[in-house]
């Protein structure tokens, strides 16, 4: 069959499904309407400060600071994916590309403050959870939560698997479902993976300072932003949003 007799009905339950994620992704925005404010304006910073460093003559940076920038592109579109798998209720799926973020910022702040081990990084040996002791900030616990969603959805589609092959189940459930539990999770995971790139910024290119207006647009989102997580009702925020501060500390004594 070619692909020019392709039916109808196959098209239909593609827009179908399409119409289904927005249908989620509504639902979300209208029950959190000021999450997206936070995102959008960290993630059109995250991009303008970017943007700002690959229009300089990185030959004159320090090889550290080069492979830094490589670990920050990587996250760009990888954040704004995971923020749109968020929406559209594929949340296990977005936290295991929170999950890889969260790896690159880790490396990021090792470098800065360990720059002589620049190699280390890029070798599979290179442990997050060492990683987080040498820089002595506690937020190893925050990974497990990334690393416990990723290798769950695995189980979960296992035991689905199962169940279906038992024939207990007549239809498989293939509709994207607002979760509110799942999406809270998911975006803050996301948003803060987001604020603690922005947050260390101005230790990894102090450059970026001397450009017009940038340390102050920083400052003003890192405390709205900031402020979100520090008065947030779980207190595992407020902790984890502490550490990242002491961590700048940490990097600016470094360089």
């Amino acid at each position: 069959m070619s692909l020019d007799s392709i039916k109808d009905e196959y098209i239909e339950v593609y827009l179908k499904f399409g119409n289904w994620e927005k249908e989620v992704a509504d639902l979300a925005l209208s029950r959190y309407p000021n999450l997206p404010l936070y995102f959008e304006n960290l993630f059109g910073f995250y991009y303008k400060s970017l943007f700002l460093i690959s229009m300089k003559d990185l030959i004159q940076f320090p090889n550290w600071q080069r492979n830094c920038l490589l670990f920050y592109a990587k996250t760009l579109r990888t954040i704004y994916s995971a923020q749109d798998l968020s929406y559209k209720g594929c949340y296990l799926e977005s936290m295991a590309s929170t999950r890889i973020i969260f790896e690159s910022f880790i490396r990021i702040a090792f470098l800065v403050c360990f720059p002589e081990k620049e190699d280390e990084v890029f070798q599979d040996k290179f442990k997050i959870a060492n990683a987080t002791k040498i820089l002595d900030i506690n937020i190893y616990n925050t990974y497990q939560l990334l690393s416990n969603f990723t290798h769950s959805h695995k189980v979960e589609m296992t035991l689905e698997l199962f169940t279906i092959l038992k024939g207990d189940r007549d239809n498989t459930p293939v509709r994207p479902v607002f979760n509110e539990d799942f999406f809270t999770s998911t975006f803050n995971m996301l948003l803060f993976c987001l604020w603690t790139l922005v947050a260390i910024l101005p230790e990894v290119f102090p450059s970026l300072q001397s450009a017009s207006k940038w340390k102050t647009e920083q400052e003003f989102l890192m405390e709205e932003a900031g402020k979100y997580f520090l008065t947030h009702e779980k207190e595992k925020w407020k902790e984890d949003a502490n550490q990242i501060l002491l961590l700048k500390k940490k990097m600016q004594k470094a360089r």
